[in-house]
């Protein structure tokens, strides 16, 4: 298990925090991009559409990949800039953004995500 400095997340909070309130119903993408041979373990990102309303008329929403925020405050790994989340048997997307949920309240995150 990674160790993540206080830094670190504070950092990481400021960020989501700031990406979540951009978002118009709190909720987060997820492509899963690896599940082991075995099918314990799967290397899942996040990503979060912001949708604030655009300074220019030719603007268009951003995606921003919020993997990197997600992992730091969870206190899990993570392999080529996606979350490596371990178990089976269940929605492990669900699970990470329920777990999420839990560590941050305040962001009202929904832990159901849109797969892509």
């Amino acid at each position: 298990m990674p160790k993540y400095t206080k830094t670190d997340k504070e950092i990481a909070h400021n960020n989501l925090t700031r990406i979540i309130n951009g978002t118009r119903d709190k909720r987060l993408y997820a492509i899963v991009r690896s599940v082991s041979k075995s099918g314990m373990s799967r290397r899942i990102s996040f990503l979060a559409l912001s949708e604030q309303p655009p300074a220019l008329a030719d603007h268009s929403p951003d995606l921003f990949n919020v993997s990197w925020s997600v992992a730091v405050l969870l206190g899990w790994s993570l392999k080529e800039d996606s979350i490596v989340v371990k178990g089976c048997g269940m929605d492990m997307g669900f699970h990470t953004l329920y777990e999420l949920s839990r560590v941050v309240p305040e962001l009202g995150i929904n832990p159901s995500p849109i797969y892509l």
